[in-house]
């Protein structure tokens, strides 16, 4: 418990378990968590997964409510990334920390392998399944890059993506990776008519496009 984060996230259990089943909850998470915890982002994950997860098993849907009010509080104590004031293109482009991404899909794989070409350093994912939970993702903190998997697609429906991603901010990029699927070629046709900007990546060139634009959104 060497973070403050992690206290406060004890304590907030704590407020529904026994002391004892709190320390438990956050041991148990902790240790599904392969990364260090050394950022912002890395605890916002820690949350939104694995605690989420070992608190459903003692609390079942009682969780939910736990897990967004931490949520809403760690995001709230996250600086914002740094950003050049020349001009937009810059401001909307560039960040110095970490670069933010929620994959919507119903497989951790197309996230994982993106923390793994990138690491971890440069590239936080959560991966989202249900429209509900990414609306309320946004809410808490806007992402860098939300990104549609059209292969694995997520319980979305596409005519509900145009809603969705038009709640983020103009700092955030739209993509869509697999347009060459039935899923991605309907969230083109759904975006498209909506006039929602969004950013076509092509699967047969494989990850490839994902990092190119992940490294877009770094400050050199």
């Amino acid at each position: 418990m060497r973070r403050p984060e992690l206290r406060l996230i004890r304590d907030a259990l704590e407020a529904v378990l026994s002391p004892e089943l709190a320390a438990a909850t956050v041991d148990e998470a902790v240790r599904a968590m392969p990364n260090a915890l050394s950022s912002p982002a890395e605890l916002v994950a820690l949350v939104n997964g694995p605690l989420r997860t070992a608190l459903t098993k003692r609390q079942g849907s009682a969780a939910d409510d736990v897990i967004d009010d931490l949520l809403r509080v760690l995001v709230a104590r996250t600086p914002s990334p740094k950003t050049s004031s020349q001009d937009i293109t810059r401001e909307i482009m560039l960040e110095t920390a970490q670069v933010f991404v929620f994959v919507l899909s119903s497989s951790e794989a197309l996230a994982g392998e993106l923390e793994r070409v990138l690491g971890t350093q440069l590239v936080a994912t959560l991966t989202y399944d249900e429209p509900q939970r990414v609306r309320k993702a946004i809410g808490f903190k806007p992402p860098s890059i939300v990104l549609i998997d059209g292969a694995s697609f997520p319980l979305i429906e596409p005519s509900d993506l145009p809603e969705i991603l038009g709640a983020l901010p103009p700092t955030s990029v739209r993509a869509v990776w697999g347009t060459d699927t039935p899923y991605g070629a309907a969230a083109v046709a759904e975006l498209t008519a909506k006039r929602v900007a969004f950013t076509p990546l092509d699967r047969r060139e494989g990850v490839t496009p994902v990092v190119d634009l992940v490294r877009a959104r770094r400050v050199r």
